[in-house]
């Protein structure tokens, strides 16, 4: 089974809607952590979780694991994104795969939150626009996800990507 989507368009996959924005080239994570770049594609999960992915890279919406087979981009006319199951044949083989444990965050990079303003961490996720490499934040209060940059870090980002070190750094909790 595969699903091909229109740019610009939101459809349902997994029972979720995702949003199938801008085609364009940057850079993108492959599952093995490493940086590709290529084109690529912004996915809008449920209009809260914006990911950036490239041919190969995948997914878990709902409980399904996807894999971005293919991106078609056209000149005068929308593009194309071919989804496939990671990994399986048919859509009855796919193995349930629980979402990443977000609390597994790096706070070496903490920032404050746009949201709420509560101090959040790094996914270990980076996103690429204008040529700037930014990091992807989540915080743990609002559940609200974003890209942050701090031009001052953009030479070291650029030359060479940090290390993710789930919980670095941890902010101490009040019990």
């Amino acid at each position: 089974m595969k699903e091909t989507l229109e740019e610009f368009s939101i459809i349902k996959l997994s029972g979720r809607r995702v949003g199938i924005m801008n085609i364009h080239p940057g850079h993108y994570l492959t599952p093995e952590g490493q940086l590709r770049s290529g084109l690529v594609v912004v996915l809008s999960v449920d209009g809260t979780r914006e990911t950036v992915m490239g041919q190969g890279s995948t997914i878990v919406i709902g409980r399904d694991r996807w894999e971005l087979a293919a991106i078609d981009r056209k000149l005068f006319a929308n593009g194309v994104v071919t989804f496939v199951p990671a990994g399986k044949a048919d859509a009855d083989e796919i193995e349930e795969v629980e979402p990443e444990d977000i609390i597994d965050l790096d706070w070496i990079f903490a920032h404050e939150c746009p949201k709420c303003k509560s101090l959040c961490g790094w996914t270990g996720n980076t996103e690429s626009m204008h040529g700037d490499v930014m990091l992807v934040m989540y915080c743990l209060k609002c559940e609200q996800r974003f890209s942050w940059v701090s031009r001052h870090m953009q030479a070291l980002l650029q030359s060479q990507l940090p290390t993710f070190e789930p919980g670095r750094s941890a902010p101490e909790t009040e019990d």
